[in-house]
Parts: C-alpha cells; sequence; structure tokens
C-alpha cells in the first residue's frame, strides 16, 4: 500500500456510515498515503476530515461529488482540490440539497405506500448528521426492517430506475457542474464512466474533455454492477484524449463492497491533480493545516 491513494470515500455528512475523522483514521490503518473525502454535494464533512489527528505523511484530498445529467443519463462528477470557501460553489451545493431533500422525502411515501412506515424518532436517528441523504439510508431501512438481506438486494428490488421506491432527482447539467469546478479552481474528474451506459466511452470522453473535463475514474470495481464494457477501454480512451487517471473505492462504510484502500491508485495521481487545480488558479494548500 506504499505510496498509493484512495480518491473516492463518503462519510456520514452523506450516505456513508463512518465519521469524516473515521475515514482518516481507517485509512492511515491501511497505510495508505493519500485519501480524499468526496461527499455528495456537500462539503460539510471536509473540516473534521482535513483537521482530524493523522500521521504527516498522510496527504488529504478535499473533494465533493455531483450528481449531473449527460443528455439523458445520469453521470457522477468528482471534483478534487475544492476551495474552504466559495460562494458560488456553496450556493449551488445547497440548491442540489436541496432537490436531494424533496426526493428522500418522496421516496419515504413510497415506501409507506408499500407498508415500510418509519417514524420521526427513527428518522431522526438514520439521518443525525447527514446534509445529504440518498438511497443507501432507504436501504438501511430496508435491511434493518428485514426485507432485504444486503444494500446490493435493496437496490436490485426497490431503489434502482423503474424499482417501486425510485424517485428521479434534480441534476445540474455536467457541463455546467464541469464548469463550476473549473471556476472555483477544482479540477472535475468523472466517476465510475462505465455506469453511464453510452454507446462507445472515447466519444463521451472526448465530447466532455472538449467541455472541461480533466480526469477520468479509470480504476474502480464494477462487479456488482451489469456492465458488459471493458474497463480497459476507459484506460485506453483516457491516455490518448490525455485525462488525468483516477480511481478509488466508492467506500460508503464497512460491509459496503470494499474497505478503505481496497482499490486504490499511485500517490503521483495526487500530484496531477494538485497541478491541475493550480492551472485553474485554484490553491489546492486552501485546507492545509497549519
Amino acid at each position: 500500500m506504499m505510496g498509493r491513494a484512495d480518491l473516492h470515500t463518503h462519510s456520514t455528512i452523506s450516505d456513508g456510515r463512518d465519521f469524516p475523522r473515521d475515514i482518516v483514521r481507517m485509512s492511515s490503518e491501511a497505510g495508505l498515503l493519500g485519501i480524499s473525502l468526496t461527499d455528495h454535494d456537500s462539503l460539510d464533512g471536509l473540516e473534521e476530515f482535513m483537521l482530524a489527528s493523522a500521521p504527516d505523511n498522510l496527504v488529504r484530498i478535499p473533494g465533493l461529488e455531483i450528481s449531473t445529467k449527460y443528455g439523458m443519463k445520469e453521470a457522477h462528477l468528482l471534483g478534487y482540490f475544492v476551495p474552504k470557501n466559495s460562494n458560488q460553489l456553496s450556493a449551488k451545493l445547497k440548491w442540489l440539497r436541496d432537490a436531494r431533500l424533496a426526493r428522500f422525502s418522496k421516496m419515504l411515501g413510497k415506501l409507506k405506500d408499500i407498508g415500510i412506515s418509519i417514524g420521526k424518532e427513527d428518522l431522526d436517528l438514520l439521518l443525525e448528521g447527514v446534509k445529504s441523504p440518498g438511497r443507501p439510508h432507504i436501504g438501511r431501512i430496508l435491511i434493518d426492517r428485514g426485507v432485504v438481506g444486503d444494500m446490493d438486494e435493496a437496490f436490485n428490488r426497490f431503489l434502482n430506475r423503474g424499482r417501486p421506491i425510485y424517485v428521479d432527482k434534480e441534476k445540474l447539467d455536467i457541463s455546467d457542474a464541469i464548469s463550476l469546478l473549473r471556476a472555483v479552481g477544482a479540477v472535475p474528474v468523472l466517476a465510475h464512466p462505465l455506469t453511464i451506459d453510452v454507446p462507445i466511452i472515447r466519444d463521451a470522453l472526448f465530447e466532455l474533455k472538449e467541455l472541461g473535463l480533466m480526469g477520468v475514474e479509470t480504476v474502480y470495481d464494477y462487479s456488482h454492477f451489469q456492465i458488459q464494457d471493458d474497463p480497459a477501454e476507459v484506460i485506453k480512451a483516457s491516455k490518448e484524449i490525455g485525462l488525468i487517471e483516477t480511481g478509488g473505492t466508492d467506500y460508503h462504510g464497512t460491509g459496503w463492497r470494499l474497505p478503505i484502500g481496497g482499490i486504490s491508485v499511485s500517490l503521483d495521481v495526487v500530484d496531477e491533480l494538485k497541478v491541475a487545480s493550480r492551472e485553474l488558479g485554484g490553491d489546492p494548500d486552501s485546507w492545509e493545516v497549519e
């Protein structure tokens, strides 16, 4: 694990199960030298993440993940080295979080329609400290009530598009999200690209590069998705197009697929992201602990 970084994790601020400080601790225990917190539509966990006690050689990358629309498809965009203070970014993230809350309320209504209701006290406990609730929170209700055995079953039976509890949500157009991140000095990187279900991934990446995309997640575990495409095609295309290649576990908590560090990339990738942030006029050291 020496010289490795996990650049995709989530905490209790969105749909993860561990506090931001625990993400840092577990990263150190796993022997990582780089870790990024990329909660959905929120920067609220980054201060705790950056201030948590950690070895001097553990590099922390402040990030986030934004749900966007690419044509008629949903696409997730990671932003690395997000600034500590940006009214422009904060305002747009609040709009996205409000959309998430509206969607969550509708999903709870659909949950009740199939005979599963959740009281206010249980809901308050479930969402304690959560800024961006999502489908995994509903999944945990289904698991706790014994309706499903695990999170994958929850998504496959109830939460994926076309299933009984699914509700679409408001999203930024991916071109607007890319422009927003670049404007604040954060590096836009396409997350798990093979989940977008486009005919030719190279063409999509080329178009997004023209829109300002700077990187793509090439190291990712797709084993729980029904995907026929070859991840090697993403790597080949990213090299041809000139995108930064990132990767990570998409960690959401113990028992959720892979542990922190279960997938990692070279620490050199962090340096590439830092350089890219500076090229955008960003300050990748704005969160540095003195």
